[in-house]
């Protein structure tokens, strides 16, 4: 697998990344087996979001990528908010909402900080900015 570095960054990443939006907290041991496989085929770039199966799916990528997690990037996506009564979500851009979700997204992934942590805020003009 060819290896690249990622934008203007000095992290270098597979050309090929994994999006694990479809790994399921039911199938556990499936979504475990696709992250392994993933990584024995060079994939090194993982991406997830606390969205996913309500911050599910960040713990299965975590728990599935701890004995290779320091050749590995993970990325992951905050700034949603799910609804009390489970209806959706809406988009909660406060530097508070967002500190809170990097922590609780870094919790789950299980993340030991073996890599400088990097934090890259994407503003969506669409939306309105909140407190940042």
């Amino acid at each position: 697998m060819e290896q690249r570095k990622l934008g203007n960054t000095s992290l270098i990443v597979s050309e090929i990344g994994l999006g694990c939006m479809s790994l399921k907290s039911n199938q556990s041991k499936q979504s475990k087996d696709i992250i392994q496989k993933a990584y024995e085929k060079g994939i090194t770039f993982f991406d997830t979001a606390d969205l996913y199966d309500r911050g599910l799916n960040e713990m299965i990528v975590g728990e599935s990528v701890q004995s290779f997690r320091k050749h590995i990037v993970l990325a992951s996506k905050v700034g949603n908010l799910w609804r009390a009564d489970g209806s959706g979500w809406d988009w909660k851009a406060s530097k508070d909402y967002i500190i809170k979700a990097v922590e609780g997204s870094l919790s789950r992934l299980k993340n030991g900080l073996h890599r400088p942590l990097s934090v890259t805020w994407w503003y969506d003009r669409r939306s309105d900015r909140g407190d940042c």
